[in-house]
């Protein structure tokens, strides 16, 4: 696995594809120095560009020089032209790398239309993320020539190294008030809509949605107790509950009514086989003792209501997962394959269309709690 975190795992290193046959990598060097002479004109070009666009993304290294020095005299308040540019990078003896005084002038004059800046600094990152999904197909083939170690996890790690290039697009982190507010609306007026007090992902526990408002995008939920107290109870019945259709009808108009589907779920255990987990969903839907599965004492009712409760659980969009050994690389892999593979069909598809999705792990090692903290900053 170290091996696949020199190109999966780091993608800030900023990796450069290499010139095959005469072929150079994406690039605009106009609209680099049209930034450049943009920012040594304006004062506040700078602020435009600054949110998404990298030194790094430049390829010309003159470029990426001299917007390095224009970030790092912004950031100590000095002024931002040609003359403290040339300054700054003559300091540390690297003026002479960006071709001088000359091309600081010729960078100048460039002239572009300030106005524009933002459009100049999107096709330059746009440039750089092409350029590092060639460089890192270009890792990716080279090390499946030599010792890429096992298979399937030198196939997650490439899949996670282009995965990262795909969400490191441009995004803007400031929003106005106004526009998160009518967000905010949205989200209770589709709740009101459904005749629900919840603006998340209902969990079928009414106290628990009352406390919480339900699943929202983005949370990471710890069930936390002592041993025996039903935590895997718990969250097995929250992901039945959520990925079960649910009956729905107007609050005005109690005859339109209607039946929304259920989300997709994902169950990760890395303690307790699957074939354990799903007799113990069986025996929770059919309302059956689990104990008279274990010992074989069934009788002709019981049978009736788990064979119920069995064709009711095969329709629903949820997968489980016991892989004792998971790490959260894995998990994310697993997680985008099935909503690529199921998210793709058409109207035959059923429930299976463009599914919410929702992910529950059971585990008792601190370490892979600690990794989930950790990813969920990311």
């Amino acid at each position: 696995m170290e091996k696949l975190r020199s190109f999966g795992g780091k993608l800030r290193e900023n990796i450069e594809p290499a010139i095959i046959d005469g072929r150079v990598p994406p690039n605009d060097l106009d609209a680099e120095a049209a930034v450049l002479s943009a920012v040594l004109v304006d004062p506040l070009a700078l602020d435009k560009v600054l949110e998404f666009l990298k030194p790094e993304n430049f390829y010309s290294e003159a470029h990426r020089r001299i917007y390095e020095a224009c970030i790092e005299l912004r950031s100590v308040g000095q002024p931002v032209d040609v003359v403290q540019v040339g300054t700054w990078l003559k300091n540390r003896e690297r003026l002479s790398q960006v071709g001088g005084l000359a091309y600081l002038t010729e960078v100048l004059n460039a002239a572009p239309m300030v106005a524009n800046v933002a459009a100049y600094g999107r096709t330059i990152h746009e440039k750089w993320r092409i350029r590092q999904l060639i460089a890192t197909c270009q890792r990716v083939a080279a090390q499946g020539y030599v010792d890429y170690g096992e298979a399937q996890g030198f196939i997650d790690g490439a899949e996670q190294a282009v995965y990262q290039i795909a969400r490191t697009q441009e995004s803007v982190t400031t929003e106005r008030l106004l526009d998160v507010v009518k967000k905010s609306f949205k989200a209770l007026s589709d709740a009101m809509a459904r005749g629900e007090r919840t603006t998340g992902i209902s969990t079928g526990f009414d106290r628990y949605d009352r406390l919480t408002a339900g699943l929202h995008e983005g949370d990471l939920t710890i069930v936390a107790a002592r041993p025996g107290m039903g935590k895997t109870s718990f969250v097995l019945n929250v992901a039945l509950n959520v990925a079960s259709p649910r009956k729905r009808e107007s609050p005005t108009n109690p005859n339109d009514a209607w039946e929304e589907p259920g989300r997709g779920v994902v169950f990760f255990s890395l303690e307790m086989p699957r074939e354990q987990i799903a007799n113990r969903m069986v025996c929770s839907e059919g309302r059956v003792d689990v104990s008279k599965i274990r010992t074989g004492y069934l009788s002709p009712q019981d049978w009736t209501k788990l064979t119920q409760a069995a064709s009711f659980l095969g329709s629903l969009p949820m997968w489980v997962d016991d892989s004792p050994t998971l790490n959260i690389l894995e998990l994310r892999a697993k997680v985008r394959r099935l909503q690529a593979e199921f998210d793709r069909f058409d109207e035959q598809a059923g429930p299976f269309k463009k599914l919410g999705w929702w992910s529950s792990t059971t585990c008792s090692s601190c370490e892979v709690v600690k990794a989930c903290l950790r990813a969920s900053r990311k």
